[in-house]
């Protein structure tokens, strides 16, 4: 898809370039195709983040231990004690 706008793009832009005057139908297909090229930017980018964010590791919450209501620090018994 970017392939073909670029293309379209950069044969419309040589002709102008080469002192042709672009009629009024082709002035706005080039409006159109850079518009287009920015929409292609951006969901690029925005799949380029949302990848990144699926292969960054997971965020470790560590959260305060809960106090009981009488003020205490709950205890949890290690690895095979009974508690």
């Amino acid at each position: 898809m970017q392939e073909e706008v670029l293309q379209r793009t950069r044969r419309l832009d040589a002709r102008r370039k080469e002192g042709e005057e672009l009629n009024p139908l082709e002035k706005r297909l080039l409006e159109r195709l850079v518009q287009r090229q920015g929409s292609i930017l951006e969901l690029t980018e925005q799949i380029a983040k949302d990848l990144q964010e699926q292969m960054a590791p997971p965020e470790v919450q560590e959260s305060a231990p809960e106090e009981l209501e009488s003020g205490e620090i709950p205890v949890e018994p290690a690895p095979g004690e009974d508690g």
